[in-house]
């Protein structure tokens, strides 16, 4: 069977790594992921409570509380007594370390697979090396960012937090966008790792190297230079069933892990954030969003300033809401049991032994894995059929201007995607079988050529 080489598996992860962390830092850059987010309910007694529903971005900053609001208070100061120009720093902090990923992921790929680049090592040690500097160098720009934001993002913070009597949160409370940028920042630490080690094991491989006609040819390789063939390194590989095994599982783990953060409180499965202008100064807003396990609306009754988005939860069935969440932990727990089925079968002695077994098992957690993302996208299907059920009937009348009751959010893609994941993952076990199938027809046996004669 092929085999790729120690070198290159840690170059793929490495070249991974490195898209995966510039792919979510740009997604931090996005209006709709938090850097800050405040939702609290302050309760003074007697019945008195006050909410607070604010967070910001890294373009601006939200805050549900208007003047003479009864209901919510105040958690930013207004936009007209401040100054909001900090955040573009953190912003180009964010975009050169993109661009700088990209730069380092092509030096990376170009060196390393191009074939007049990669044909002597030192020259294939300072592609590697030149992209795991520039990897750094984004990883530590992400960590500029993170501290410049956490010195910055209280500025806009209302006086009210600082007086006791206020009883309100703390003021440290940052959100996804901050974490997500921090786990980049990680991921291209790692990439920059990854390629020194790289460098360091073709270093010490080709040093063990000993071509066979060195014994016989000492003195004349003393006065000889002779190119290195990079292939020829003496390396640990893993066969391409194995590779595949591993992508393979890996897609599983990501698959569940997505799916299960969908049923998580926080993700939004449906997001109306409207402003509706009726003309002469009449402004009303819209807030309100729904998960697998209940719905919020900001409107309430005799609101001047928010229009209804749902309807009240006394007039409406929200049952069937149980149904998304048995099909995604369904999902969750058979591919789990994919998951375990796969590594038992080609990993464990006794079960890999017979190329038969083998196929079984990984045939077995394919069709798991299939069923898996067969019930995601049957969440999907029943989800877009009942969602806008419970919207109110103003979304029917023209004359109310409401937007489009089509407005699905973060936890419907996320479960399409963990789909999509169970779907590949059954793919490329299906495809290990195929290939140990041929394999094994393709391969004779060293006797059966001296049997023939």
């Amino acid at each position: 069977m092929r085999c790729l080489s120690q070198s290159y598996i840690l170059l793929f992860i490495s070249a991974a790594l490195i898209l995966i962390a510039v792919s979510v830092a740009s997604g931090t850059l996005a209006k709709s992921v938090k850097w800050t987010f405040y939702n609290e309910a302050i309760d003074y007694g007697y019945g008195y409570i006050l909410y607070m529903y604010a967070y910001q971005n890294l373009w601006t900053s939200y805050d549900i509380w208007k003047k003479r609001d009864q209901v919510y208070t105040k958690v930013f100061i207004p936009t007209e007594f401040r100054d909001d120009s900090w955040r573009l720093i953190p912003r180009l902090l964010i975009l050169t370390a993109v661009g700088l990923g990209l730069l380092s992921f092509i030096i990376l790929l170009v060196g390393s697979l191009v074939p007049v680049f990669n044909r002597k090592q030192v020259i294939l040690n300072a592609w590697r090396i030149g992209s795991s500097v520039i990897s750094l160098c984004a990883g530590g720009l992400l960590v500029s960012c993170l501290i410049y934001y956490k010195k910055h993002y209280q500025s806009i913070l209302s006086v009210l937090f600082n007086n006791p009597a206020n009883q309100y949160p703390d003021k440290e409370n940052i959100s996804v966008g901050f974490y997500l940028t921090a786990f980049a920042s990680v991921l291209f630490f790692a990439s920059s790792i990854i390629n020194i080690v790289n460098v360091v094991i073709l270093i010490k491989s080709s040093k063990a190297s000993v071509q066979p006609s060195q014994g016989l040819q000492e003195t004349k390789e003393k006065t000889t230079s002779q190119t290195i063939d990079l292939p020829s390194f003496n390396m640990r590989c893993l066969s391409q069933p194995y590779v595949l095994l591993l992508i393979s599982a890996a897609l599983i783990l990501i698959a569940v892990s997505v799916a299960s953060a969908t049923l998580a409180k926080s993700v939004k499965w449906t997001f109306y954030n409207e402003a509706i202008d009726y003309g002469y100064g009449y402004i009303l807003y819209m807030y309100a969003y729904q998960n697998l396990w209940t719905s919020y609306d900001v409107w309430k009754k005799g609101d001047s300033v928010y229009t209804k988005v749902f309807v009240p939860t006394e007039f409406r069935d929200d049952s069937w809401r149980l149904v998304p969440r048995l099909l995604i932990l369904t999902a969750v727990g058979l591919g789990a049991v994919s998951f375990i089925i796969l590594l038992l079968g080609s990993l464990v002695p006794i079960f890999n032994r017979k190329p038969v077994v083998l196929n079984a098992f990984r045939i077995a957690s394919s069709a798991i894995s299939f069923c898996a993302g067969g019930l995601l996208v049957s969440c999907l299907i029943y989800y877009k059929k009942h969602y806008q059920s419970i919207l109110s009937v103003l979304f029917k009348d023209p004359a109310s201007q409401y937007p489009d009751k089509e407005n699905i959010s973060v936890g419907f893609y996320l479960t399409a995607f963990a789909s999509v994941l169970f779907f590949a993952s059954s793919i490329i076990n299906i495809v290990n079988v195929v290939i140990l199938i041929k394999s094994s027809k393709a391969s004779v046996k060293p006797s059966q050529g001296l049997q023939k004669i």
